[in-house]
């Protein structure tokens, strides 16, 4: 296929700003975004920030959903949630996975086939030993797993996800929740274009077919 100079500029460009979107927004943007959305939803607004978290922390949670690929167009939802759980816990990355469960269908239309997603699992060892290698790190989970196991896991994504390009299909991984974030943050280093998802961040109704 021949493509055009200005079409392969062009989509080159987006894909940089799409992966970096997470350092391109800041206080003024999510305000204007904010501001936006006053329009319709002035309470929930008001109920969100200042009510329930300051800017600073709204600005980190959607940097955070943008690290990994979720549009934050539906500010309302995400408002929602943060105000509903706020008051369990401020702590950023709760309010993240908190947000990503409210934005459900939206993940699952972006990682499923007609309502299938083939997904690449952990077997039980797998999970086993990157839990015990579960820690934090300036208050980020991290996982740091010896160096013979990060390399073998490392290997099989790269493997997996090509077989997986090869069909056309995204490279997603199922994951436990509470290694949901720490393996993203792990594998991503390796293979950038990986979607890391846990099954309560599915919608109801949703077909689950292992890839490997």
């Amino acid at each position: 296929t021949l493509v055009d100079a200005s079409s392969v500029l062009t989509t080159h460009l987006s894909e940089l700003i799409r992966r970096n979107a997470h350092e391109l927004v800041g206080r003024q943007e999510v305000q204007e975004l904010l501001g936006a959305c006053a329009k319709d939803a002035p309470k929930l607004v008001e109920d969100t920030v200042p009510g329930a978290i300051t800017l600073g922390e709204l600005v980190r949670v959607v940097r955070g959903l943008l690290r990994e690929g979720i549009s934050v167009r539906d500010l309302r939802s995400i408002l929602e949630a943060v105000a509903d759980s706020a008051p369990r816990s401020k702590d950023t990355h709760f309010l993240i996975e908190q947000v990503r469960r409210r934005l459900a269908r939206q993940i699952t239309s972006r990682v499923a086939e007609r309502g299938v997603v083939y997904a690449l699992t952990l077997d039980r060892t797998a999970e086993e030993t990157l839990r015990h290698s579960l820690g934090h790190n300036d208050g980020e989970p991290t996982l740091a797993p010896e160096l013979a196991t990060a390399r073998a896991l490392i290997a099989a994504l790269e493997n997996k996800s090509a077989t997986l390009a090869a069909q056309g299909r995204s490279a997603v991984v199922l994951a436990p929740a509470d290694l949901r974030r720490a393996f993203f943050e792990f594998a991503t280093r390796f293979v950038p274009d990986l979607f890391v998802v846990s099954a309560r961040e599915l919608a109801p109704g949703t077909t689950i077919e292992p890839a490997g």
